[in-house]
């Protein structure tokens, strides 16, 4: 369920995002309130009030972004593989390798480098910080792991499953 989850995230969240950010999420006027022209923008504004680094010139948020973006369509895939019943170890290998990229390249990497630069792009107080930059990036830094052992886990309870087959076959 959560490289579901996270599959439709990368695709319709983030690669919104990373697509419009320079041309149109960058240059909103306001940093209060949206004006009546500028409300479609609404759920990366509200998301942006928390961490600033959304809503303005940060090249390496930008960078991690895409790189999230491209692994959307690979956890689909995977999903896709899990429900036909058919890859079930390329599926798990794909959810297990995006899941240790989305830990250690990506989630952890925004926490340290938050807490280097003393959480400066961290707005809104405690909701900013807890809800908003917390509450929304939290789940990659807790299920990512978690998934990405359970797939491995998995992945080789299939392979020893596999192996035990073909050894009682040879030895008929």
């Amino acid at each position: 369920m959560w490289v579901l989850t996270s599959g439709l995230a990368q695709c319709l969240w983030e690669l919104p995002f990373v697509l419009w950010k320079v041309r149109y999420l960058q240059p909103l006027k306001s940093t209060q309130t949206l004006e009546v022209d500028e409300l479609w923008a609404w759920p990366f504004w509200m998301y942006g009030s928390g961490d600033t680094r959304y809503m303005r010139q940060h090249s390496s948020s930008h960078a991690t972004e895409t790189m999230l973006v491209i692994s959307g369509p690979f956890e689909l895939a995977a999903v896709a593989m899990f429900k036909a019943r058919r890859h079930y170890k390329t599926a798990l290998l794909i959810s297990a390798l995006t899941h240790w990229g989305f830990f250690w390249a990506n989630t952890s990497v925004i926490y340290i480098a938050e807490i280097y630069d003393n959480y400066e792009n961290i707005a809104d107080g405690w909701v900013g910080y807890w809800v908003k930059w917390a509450g929304l990036n939290l789940q990659w830094s807790v299920l990512s792991p978690i998934c990405t052992f359970a797939c491995l886990w998995l992945l080789c309870g299939k392979v020893r499953e596999e192996t035990k087959f073909e050894m009682s076959l040879k030895g008929d």
